[in-house]
């Protein structure tokens, strides 16, 4: 609307507008004014992109498309057009040629209206999460706190352009949704009275809704009816609970001890309570409620879901031949993750590891900066965030032993062990009960084993990064290796990692056999600790031998074969086409289409010798 404006005050001036370099809004459904540079030429036309739209000829109408001939007004006079109604289909890119003048140009984008937003506030393991919900397009959100603006953690569903916000469960005060376009502006504004009291979720069952609790922690069911209503509560088909004329009577089933001391029912404010819950609560429930009257006011199927809450989560970070691999590992339900490298979101190239919940996130070695991996699920949500802070360089791994960890390096590549401390720490490195290495008052000294020249050329430290490194590493550098770092306040941490040399995944190749019928595929590799997996024409298989590089295929028809080999520090893989085996059938036609051959020879043999008298030798009989 600021932007129809301020192409009507250049009109007024008599400069052109329709090339104006800011797209023109129109409210989808509404009408729009469009403005140009006013115009007396006989001739002019109008397009939508490169199609022509609409043509005056002579000052007579020649061409003008349907799609706007009801809606659209021009005025080429007075320099306007005039939109009566719009819809999606008038965004795009406009241009209008007088003839003898200069053509302009314009970007129109029509958008929805925001309808005002909708407030939804929730309590999980005592923190606040507020749901802002709105209608319209590309909405963009904002959040006020008693009239300051907040910026807390903030996600979106992935599904709508729904905003959550995160807050202490602590949090009160006047909270305020502000949602905007570039053709409108809502907001709304809902109290946030009592804080929420411990792992305690409410959930108000008077609409069909799906409830999340909390594994072990209480489940509100509110039901909000009048203080004359009745109730029935169902799970499934099974009466719950009654309440009637200010009276309830419990299903008997609920009333065992284990039963009795989970379940009860709030008559004030008319909630029932599951003081405890347990995966077995999770279903779907029914709630009729009836006014004073009898007569049925609501009948709503609430689901209830049961949900371990993320907990431990943590990060792990691994680099292998340039690339760099982030293990994010949590526990608890339905986990879903999100990743952001400095506060921007990220969505590189993610997979799991098939065996548990875990994320891996795969970045470029050349990656840097602080990476934090959030895990949501619907009643709970933990972060965790661990700086990057030295690329990954060619074959080069690096790993985190300021804590107990299994290190990977590569035979022969470099493997850089960072430690991770500020630059106050004091460091003492050892394998095993063999000191390596100490650190103090920014002075380092080895062990005099290694200072051989074979071990000086291969070990050094990094005293601004605090990593050693081992330039090319050997077999002999496998073992655990300890730690021990006194941080600026003399407090001792002190770990012992693991650290393993693998040859790394080489000349992968498959070769194939029959047996009966049946073809045996045979893969084999290079390198350390190897683990095979298969697929047909990228369809997952199983093994079908107790030796993973061996597998049987009993289909008959040609297929892509593929055999993947890794390790922890590398990865190989090759494919061939696999072809059908000639089986005992194909043999046994073979053998008796010989003995035909040879049979008719020796009948034309015989015949030839009674017809003609002479003696046929075995010579001639085979060149007959």
């Amino acid at each position: 609307m600021h932007s129809v404006l301020l192409m009507t005050m250049l009109a007024l001036y008599g400069l052109p507008m329709f090339s104006y370099a800011v797209p023109v809004y129109g409210i989808l459904g509404q009408s729009l004014n469009l403005m140009f540079t006013p115009t007396t030429a006989r001739d002019v036309e109008f397009y939508k992109g490169s199609n022509l739209i609409y043509r005056m000829f002579n000052l007579t109408i020649t061409h003008c498309e349907h799609s706007i001939e009801k809606r659209w007004k021009f005025d080429i006079v007075n320099g306007k057009i005039s939109i009566k109604v719009t819809n999606r289909h008038d965004t795009g890119t406009y241009q209008i040629t007088p003839s003898g003048g200069k053509s302009e140009k314009i970007e129109v984008i029509i958008q929805a209206a925001l309808s005002p937003p909708t407030l939804t506030p929730l309590c999980h393991r005592g923190e606040r999460r507020v749901v802002c919900s709105t209608k319209g397009d590309s909405p963009q959100y904002s959040w006020s706190l008693d009239g300051v603006p907040i910026a807390a953690s903030i996600s979106t569903d992935g599904t709508t352009d729904d905003q959550i916000l995160f807050l202490r469960g602590d949090t009160v005060g006047d909270l305020t949704c502000a949602v905007t376009n570039s053709v409108s502006r809502k907001e709304t504004s809902a109290p946030l009275v009592e804080p929420c009291a411990g792992l305690e979720t409410f959930c108000d069952i008077s609409k069909k809704v799906t409830c999340y609790g909390i594994l072990g922690e209480p489940l509100y069911l509110q039901m909000n009816c009048s203080f004359a209503c009745e109730i029935t509560f169902y799970k499934e088909k099974k009466v719950l609970l009654r309440y009637k004329n200010s009276k309830m009577s419990i299903n008997p089933g609920m009333l065992s001890p284990s039963a009795d001391q989970r379940w009860n029912f709030r008559e004030d404010s008319k909630t029932m309570i599951i003081n405890y819950t347990d995966s077995s609560d999770s279903g779907v429930y029914k709630v009729e409620i009836h006014d004073e009257n009898g007569k049925l006011l609501d009948s709503h199927t609430p689901s209830v879901i049961i949900e371990a809450p993320v907990a431990s989560v943590s990060l792990t970070f691994t680099c292998h031949r340039g690339e760099r691999k982030a293990i994010c590992t949590s526990k608890g339900d339905s986990l879903q993750y999100s990743w952001s490298l400095d506060g921007v979101p990220i969505a590189a190239n993610i997979s799991t590891d098939g065996t548990t919940d875990d994320q891996i996130l795969f970045l470029r070695g050349d990656t840097v900066g602080d990476l934090t991996c959030a895990v949501t699920n619907s009643v709970s949500r933990k972060e965790t965030s661990a700086p990057l802070v030295e690329p990954c360089a060619g074959l080069e791994t690096f790993c985190d032993i300021s804590k107990k960890v299994t290190c990977y390096g590569i035979l022969g590549e470099p493997l850089h062990l960072q430690m991770n401390c500020s630059f106050a720490c004091e460091i003492t490195f050892y394998k095993e009960k063999k000191v390596l290495l100490t650190y103090k008052n920014s002075k380092m000294s080895f062990n005099p084993g290694m200072l051989s020249p074979s071990a000086d050329q291969r070990w050094n430290f990094r005293e601004d990064s605090k990593s050693m490194i081992i330039n090319y590493t050997d077999s002999s550098d496998s073992g655990v290796y300890r730690v021990e770092i006194h941080d600026e306040n003399g407090k001792l941490h002190s770990h012992t990692p693991r650290v393993i040399i693998e040859a790394p995944v080489a000349s992968v190749s498959l070769t194939f056999m029959c047996h009966r019928g049946e073809r045996k595929a045979i893969c084999t590799s290079k390198g350390d600790s190897l683990q095979y997996s298969w697929s047909l024409d990228g369809v997952l298989i199983n093994q079908t031998t107790d030796d993973d590089h061996t597998i049987i295929l009993r289909e008959q028809e040609e297929r892509n074969l593929t055999c993947t080999v890794t390790n922890h520090v590398s990865r190989g893989d090759v494919t061939q086409l696999s072809s059908p085996c000639l089986g005992l059938s194909f043999w046994c036609v073979w053998v008796a289409q010989i003995i035909i051959l040879l049979s008719l020879n020796i009948a034309t043999c015989c015949f030839y010798r009674r017809k003609s008298g002479k003696k046929i030798t075995l010579i001639n009989l085979i060149f007959i």
